[in-house]
């Protein structure tokens, strides 16, 4: 999956950055974050974070959510402000949104059958195996490229 994300979101133009285990302020490593650069005025929006686990972690789908959550609700505090959350273990991930103020803050996110990108209020994510759907994978990553937090 980080490979799937340096394509996605390359940092050769500066636009982007990628960052392996940053520390947030309540000292906790994030596996990568994924910041959207703008240049006027110069800042940097967390875009995504990303957690991923080997497929022989005892960690569950339901455990790495928890933790993705966990990120998001300490770094997003205004009300409707959002960051996306990437969950993967061994081929396996899942994508969700984390908007702070609605009501289901965290929603998953998959694609309806016409490719549009859905938000559903269900617990956990829609599992996608990274050989398989990897269109799929590429047009939410495209989604989120586009549509990016301000």
């Amino acid at each position: 999956m980080p490979r799937i994300l340096t394509v996605q979101f390359p940092t050769n133009a500066l636009a982007w950055s990628i960052s392996p285990e940053p520390s947030t302020e309540q000292k906790k490593f994030l596996d990568l974050l994924v910041t959207h650069n703008t240049f006027n005025p110069i800042q940097q929006m967390w875009t995504i974070i990303y957690e991923g686990k080997s497929k022989n972690s005892s960690d569950n789908a339901g455990a790495i959510l928890t933790q993705l959550v966990g990120y998001g609700e300490a770094h997003v505090t205004q009300a409707g402000k959002f960051i996306y959350l990437i969950g993967a273990k061994g081929k396996k991930c899942w994508f969700y949104r984390f908007k702070k103020g609605d009501l289901i803050e965290t929603t998953s996110m998959s694609l309806s059958a016409t490719g549009a990108v859905l938000f559903k209020d269900s617990g956990l994510a829609l599992e996608f195996d990274i050989q398989t759907d990897q269109n799929t994978i590429v047009l939410l990553l495209g989604y989120i490229f586009n549509n990016p937090p301000t």
